[in-house]
Parts: structure tokens; sequence; C-alpha cells
């Protein structure tokens, strides 16, 4: 990190607080013709698609990764409560964890005859909608280390026909290849930029990105030139990567001994992206869990990140989806969250992902009384921090953010290593939730 040092990088006292739920926002104020209704969008993470799956796999079950039926399922319950999405986003991990590690020339083939599955339901469930991805720390043929300049090329070609603005394709194309990296507009909003980073490795693991000791630096410095660059524009920005900062639950205990999924140097850049001028959210996934996490700078709710739930049921959660409601300006009002109610177990024969019961499980705004006095609420950070304050104190609030957490999942389930905790409970929640910052500097 010695060479990156971005003039925003003052933003010392930044901090990074945690806490459970879905949640989505964007800076408002722009001209009253920006802030009609735009729309729905919908969300993805962590499909884990299996790549060798068992004859009669069905569903799957809880503890493995997604099957053929399971995705395709979603996609298509997905379609059906947003028949005309302006655009989707998938934040990560498309392979599934059982991914050989060593890197062999045959996975390749693999790996992106996986990747071009996912394309084809997409494409023919969404046709003429863009999607957006992010890699994950599982979309690389060395697990959590890295991609090679053929997998980042291959995928950028497989994935190119979802782009839908031509001049954004043939930039996805040039940008991804290069470093998994690039720029979009999102369709149907007025001057709101994804921008989509490439930050796959084991965040916390000295190895990682091997191939390149330029990681994390090289995106995360990518990023902010873009922002630089768009200074007095007027745009927005939207942020998407796979590994959120901040506390990392499966390892966090009672005892609220912090652990983090990043390195403090990497940590801190992230958190000091995610509150720059004209940056209105950021999107992740990775830990499979429903959850928001506020970032402050000097005291003050300025950014927040999204984590969405995973399609995968790997770490015992429900398979889950979000579809949410936005303005032409970028501001988001709603985020619904819809999950698969059937028992994994009982679709071990399913015939086809029509047997999937995908229901509403909340809508953020609604049901945390974010709307007040008839005016529509919005979901940005100094609504997250209203939330926040409520987990504090409001039994029935805290009660839908357990339940919820890891989507209505098995409370004491394990993971199959029986390794780590895969939920919330009373016991670690005061841990995990709202009163462990990560601050802007070195310590904790």
């Amino acid at each position: 990190m010695k060479n990156f040092n971005p003039r925003w990088w003052r933003r010392a006292s930044a901090a990074l607080l945690v806490v459970g739920f879905a949640f989505l926002g964007a800076r408002t104020g722009r001209a009253e013709e920006s802030a009609a209704p735009a729309g729905q969008f919908l969300l993805f993470s962590d499909l884990h698609l299996q790549i060798n799956e068992r004859a009669g796999a069905g569903f799957g079950e809880f503890g493995k990764d997604a099957t053929r039926l399971l995705v395709q399922s979603a996609f298509q319950a997905a379609r059906s409560q947003c028949q005309n999405p302006l655009f989707i986003l998938v934040t990560g991990d498309f392979l599934d964890h059982g991914y050989p590690t060593n890197h062999q020339p045959r996975l390749l083939g693999e790996a992106l005859g996986t990747v071009t599955k996912i394309v084809g339901w997409l494409t023919n469930d969404f046709p003429g909608v863009s999607v957006f991805p992010t890699l994950g720390n599982n979309d690389s043929l060395v697990h959590n280390q890295g991609q090679t300049p053929g997998f980042l090329r291959g995928f950028a070609e497989c994935w190119q026909g979802l782009i839908t603005n031509p001049g954004d394709r043939a930039a996805f194309v040039t940008s991804f290849a290069a470093n998994g990296c690039y720029r979009a507009t999102l369709p149907g909003l007025a001057g709101v930029q994804l921008l989509g980073l490439n930050l796959t490795f084991k965040a916390n693991d000295p190895a990682g990105f091997s191939e390149n000791p330029a990681w994390p630096e090289a995106p995360m410095a990518w990023a902010a030139k873009m922002l630089r660059g768009a200074q007095g524009s007027g745009e927005h920005f939207w942020l998407a990567y796979h590994v959120p900062p901040g506390r990392d639950f499966f390892k966090t205990n009672a005892d609220g001994a912090f652990k983090g999924h990043w390195e403090d140097a990497p940590e801190r850049n992230l958190v000091s992206l995610s509150v720059q001028p004209g940056v209105a959210a950021t999107f992740c996934g990775h830990t499979h869990r429903d959850e928001f996490r506020v970032i402050f700078d000097q005291d003050q709710p300025a950014g927040f990140v999204h984590v969405i739930p995973s399609v995968s049921p790997v770490y015992f959660n429900h398979p889950a989806f979000q579809v949410c409601t936005v303005k032409k300006d970028g501001t988001i009002t709603e985020c619904s969250t819809y999950w698969l109610t059937n028992r994994l177990e009982d679709l071990a024969q399913a015939p086809d992902p029509a047997a999937g019961h995908w229901v509403k499980e909340y809508d953020f705004v609604h049901d945390y009384g974010l709307n007040a006095a008839g005016q529509p609420g919005r979901l940005d950070a100094s609504g997250l921090e209203q939330v926040r304050q409520k987990l504090r104190a409001d039994t029935n609030a805290q009660r839908l953010y357990l339940e919820s957490f890891a989507v209505r999942g098995p409370v004491a389930a394990r993971s199959g290593t029986g390794k780590t905790k895969n939920n919330l409970d009373l016991g670690n929640f005061s841990a995990y939730y709202p009163l462990f910052a990560i601050t802007n500097a070195p310590g904790r």
C-alpha cells in the first residue's frame, strides 16, 4: 500500500459499523424529474453452481452448493416477481467450493463451461437485460488466490452478451480481460455508473493473488482514478465487489474478539472508497447472509455496504434473491427478499425448476418502519443508521434481524467441517452487531 495514497486518504476517522440485514441506498437532491420512479432491479450473489453435480441431485441440500435446478429456479422465480428489471447485479462466486485448488490447464474449460451455463440461463430468462458481474474468491483456477489472464479473458468473452449497451460491452471486454474491473452505465437511471472491482482472493491470506503482487492496490487505485475523474460531473457511482470490509461473523464469538475479512491496509482503502463524494452505494456478497454495514465519517453515517444473501445453501441458509425499487436518480426506496421455502432435503428428486416455492420474506423499508408521516423511506446510510439504533432495544426488530440474517436458515446448523457457527443467535448478537467499530487507523 506504500504507493497508494489518494487525496481522500485523510479520512482517518471513518468507521464501519456492522449490522445484519440487507439494505441499499442512494443519495438524493437531484432535480424533481430525476426522482421519478424508474423501476426495479435484481440482486443475486454466491450462486456456487456445482461443476460435477451428481445424478438425481434435484435441488440439492443444506450444507452443499447449488445444483442446476436450484439456480434455474432462482432465476425463474426472480423473473416472475420482476418481469422487466432495469438491470441485474451478481456479486460473484459463480463456481462451487469443491472446485479443484491445483492449477491445471483442463480446469479452464470446466470453469468457463460453468460460466457459460449461467450466462445461457440468464439470457433465456431475462432477454435484453444487462447483467453486471463481479468475481468472487472461488472464481479462479487457484482457489482463493486469483485468475490467470486466460480465465479473465474467457470470462469476459462468455459474459459480454449480457452487457446490452454496445459501448459498455466493448469497454467491458477490454477492461475485464485486463484485470477483472470495469465501468458501466446503469440502464434506466440518470447519471449513475457502476464500478465493478476484482478483489477476488482470500482477503486475509498473505498469499492471496500471488500471480499479481500489486493486488489489491491496483483495482482500488483504478476505482479511485475513476472517481477523481468524475468529480464535478454530477455522476453518482455504485461500487460492486465480492468480499465486504468489516467483521467476519463466521469467526466472531460471543467474547467479541474482532475477526475481519481483510487486513488493515486494504480494509481502510475499501472503507475510504465507500465514503467518497459521488459514491452512493456499495454491493458485496461472500458471507451468504442478508446484512449491511454502515460507514461513518466524522461521526456521521456517510456510506454503507450491502451484503446480498446467497443462492447456495452451503452455509445452512435458505436460498434467496432480492428485488429493489429505485427512482431514476438512483434512490432506492425498497428492498424485498424472496426465499425458497421448500426444505431442500425434500426436493432431492425435484423434476424441474418450477418445483421451487419462492415467497417474499420481508420488505425492508416497510417492516422496519422507515416510512414516516406518509413519506416514503429511503435505503441510504441515514436510513440504515435509524435501523441500527432501533436494533439496540426494539425486541421485535431484533427478532426479525435474527430470523432473516441467514434467511431463516436452521439456527443451530454448522458447516460441513463443523468449525464455524453459521447463524447469529443471542449468544453472539451483541459481539457481532453494532458496537464494535472498524476504524480507518492502524490497530483495533
